[in-house]
């Protein structure tokens, strides 16, 4: 009997991993983990009949029955605790000392805080590591694959595919066009913000050649994610290697930006009187965890929504109408900035994602939900933006903000 006890333990444990890895896994591998999870409690109900049929008494059957929860519990939890393991591994690289430094070309490295364009289980795990790891987010182990299940089901809303990264690679690739003139920079290239994939970035430059690195950040320059970027790098001891790492302006600094998103709001108002125009100024919102580390970024983007404000209301539009929302984990958030202006009498809302530079799951699926809660009904209509993407404005910006780099840089 010790072999039915083993398979009714073994049969409920796979099955239990099974739930989770069914949760977790994208679509493609659904049926396999399907088919895992069904041979595994197959298996174990086969020993659970087997046992019951060879003790014939409640006792055993109950012991058997509380073995098979067990299993299905502990497969669960076993699985549900090492998702964590498919977090990328922290950055190893080193860079060669150059001696002595050599006189090399200057390269740009375009940082981009795009989120994968396909859902993917190791990007989510590493959210969550960094959102554990700072202290923004506690959830106990068995809710962790919900989250998962939750990103799998917001790519599927929007068919699977997100747009951000490609945006970012059109903008690299707008921003190389447009500095080819400039003997100045050799390259252009594009890293996500990632430590690992950014220190694999910066060893490739070292390699070409590169004793100047320009690093542009299409998004917040001043966040979490961009710090830990920034602190791979300086792990590297570049200037070891003969490497000087040169941080180029905000593009948030940009009037360029102020003043295209006055132009796109003003045309998505139509016809209609800037006296009864609303519009919200959308951030994308931070945990106040990290917004306590990282007081700079809000700064930041009040700043960049007191210019916007600024600019509107030198065109005639009320500054009181002109509200700043956040899509998580901030207040207010959009819903309440739209039920506020509607509030107010605005006859035409415009939403405007200004502050966030490439398209997100939360612009993509979030943003049109929030407005729709804040039912406006017949009082008025909202236009909702598109975050900046590749929008001419936004390569204007990165470029400015190399060149401007490079004069500063300049020896």
């Amino acid at each position: 009997m010790y072999e039915s006890w083993f398979m009714l333990l073994g049969g409920s444990i796979v099955f239990g991993a099974g739930i989770v890895a069914t949760m977790v896994v994208p679509r493609r591998w659904q049926l396999v983990s399907a088919i895992v999870m069904a041979s595994g409690i197959v298996g174990a109900v086969v020993a659970l009949g087997d046992l019951t049929s060879a003790y014939n008494a409640p006792a055993p059957t109950g012991l058997a029955i509380a073995f098979l929860i067990a299993g299905i519990a502990g497969g669960y939890w076993v699985a549900a605790e090492g998702l964590s393991l498919l977090a990328r591994p922290r950055p190893a690289h080193t860079l060669e000392a150059a001696d002595p430094p050599h006189a090399g070309h200057t390269e740009v490295l375009l940082l981009a805080c795009a989120e994968p364009e396909r859902y993917s289980p190791r990007a989510v795990a590493a959210r969550h590591r960094d959102l554990i790891e700072s202290g923004a987010l506690d959830i106990p182990t068995s809710a962790v694959p919900f989250m998962y299940m939750s990103e799998m089901a917001r790519y599927r809303a929007i068919g699977g595919r997100l747009g951000s990264r490609s945006a970012a690679r059109a903008i690299a690739s707008a921003v190389e066009h447009r500095l080819a003139t400039d003997p100045r920079v050799e390259r252009v290239s594009l890293a996500w913000c990632d430590p690992l994939t950014v220190q694999t970035a910066a060893v490739a430059a070292h390699h070409r050649g590169a004793s100047r690195l320009v690093l542009v950040t299409l998004g917040a320059d001043v966040s979490r994610d961009v710090e830990r970027v920034r602190d791979a790098i300086e792990a590297l001891h570049p200037s070891r290697a003969g490497m000087r790492i040169v941080s180029a302006p905000s593009i948030w600094h940009s009037d360029t930006l102020t003043a295209r998103l006055v132009e796109r709001t003003k045309a998505a108002a139509l016809d209609a009187p800037l006296s009864e125009v609303g519009v919200v100024l959308v951030g994308a919102g931070e945990p106040p965890a990290w917004a306590a580390t990282h007081p700079a970024w809000s700064e930041r983007e009040n700043y960049f929504a007191q210019r916007v404000r600024m600019l509107l209301a030198e065109e005639g539009l009320d500054e009181r109408r002109v509200r700043t929302a956040w899509l998580e984990w901030q207040l207010p958030d959009v819903t309440e900035a739209v039920r506020h202006l509607a509030a107010m009498g605005c006859a035409r809302i415009v939403v405007a994602p200004g502050m966030i530079a490439l398209p997100t799951l939360g612009t993509s699926i979030d943003l049109e939900h929030a407005v729709r809660l804040a039912r406006v009904g017949a009082q008025g209509t909202v236009i909702t933006l598109t975050p900046w993407g590749e929008d001419e404005a936004l390569v204007d910006t990165a470029v400015s903000a190399v060149q401007q780099a490079l004069n500063d840089s300049a020896v």
